[in-house]
């Protein structure tokens, strides 16, 4: 399938936001749902050392394509970096970066590529409180310390960049923090630089909420909660409504939606049924230190 434009990252640059733009927009086609099991063989293509052969994976568009749409690729997931809370994996964030630009320029014949990228520290909060959604535990100075060289990789802008220029001719840029001083210039830029229609749709509610101290910490200890102790969330009653509507989700996904959904009273409750102190500030700060 034939894509106009491949929006690669980074992970927590509002890549939601735009994706839900793109999909409402009558002037665009989307790919990111469609795109996941693509995402999911190339990284387990870089997890087995296998990388010599093409992936042929279908990309499929999230809704039927319409005459005459812009057809974008893009995936939350993020083809700029990989293996979150994969430890022993994360020195083989480079290879998967190597492998995956070679693979999405074959497999989307286009040369035309978006980058976004954001401040590094607001990106490293916001990263590791994604890295407690998908089932990380501990503070944010563990998770720099244990999960230094995803960081590390990731946050190497000019080594993404030199792997992607061998294969595409026109590479934007763009700052997440565009989008939330200036959302008109920010998409606007995109438009121009690429040759595209305007952009004019707009959703009130740009940006996901993060998770806040307490709420982070609840879901930080629930995650590495052992399964005996599961027995305490029995009987309550938030927990059990998610428990009903999601119930082919693993536990630590279980875990998030009752954090994310819970009310200030239903937070305190648990606290209360678990035990649990309430945080020190510090659990959210971190000193992270560039390797030389």
């Amino acid at each position: 399938m034939n894509f106009d434009l491949i929006h690669i990252g980074m992970m927590k640059t509002a890549t939601t936001y735009m994706q839900k733009i793109w999909l409402r927009d009558p002037n665009y086609c989307l790919s990111n749902k469609g795109s996941n099991e693509y995402l999911h063989h190339l990284r387990r293509e870089v997890r087995k050392g296998k990388m010599n052969s093409l992936i042929k994976t279908d990309i499929s568009t999230d809704r039927p394509k319409q005459d005459n749409q812009i057809m974008i690729l893009s995936n939350e997931g993020g083809f700029s970096t990989a293996f979150l809370n994969e430890i022993r994996r994360q020195q083989r964030v480079w290879k998967f970066i190597d492998y995956t630009s070679s693979q999405l320029r074959y497999k989307t014949r286009t040369n035309q590529l978006l980058i976004t990228v954001r401040e590094p520290i607001s990106w490293i909060r916001s990263i590791y409180i994604q890295s407690i959604k998908q089932g990380w535990s501990g503070s944010a100075q563990d998770f720099v310390e244990e999960q230094g060289l995803f960081l590390f990789y990731s946050l190497q802008l000019k080594m993404i960049l030199r792997y992607y220029k061998r294969y595409f001719e026109k590479i934007l840029v763009l700052p997440f923090e565009l989008l939330k001083e200036n959302e008109d210039k920010f998409w606007h830029t995109i438009t121009d630089t690429f040759q595209f229609p305007a952009i004019e749709t707009r959703i009130e509610n740009k940006l996901n909420q993060s998770l806040d101290l307490e709420k982070a910490f609840l879901l930080s200890y629930l995650n590495q909660m052992p399964p005996d102790e599961n027995e305490k969330l029995l009987n309550f009653v938030p927990y059990d409504n998610v428990m009903e509507k999601y119930e082919s989700l693993k536990i630590h996904s279980l875990y998030r939606k009752l954090v994310e959904h819970a009310t200030n009273s239903d937070i305190a409750k648990l606290y209360n049924l678990l035990e649990l102190e309430t945080p020190k500030a510090s659990f959210l700060n971190s000193v992270y230190k560039t390797t030389s």
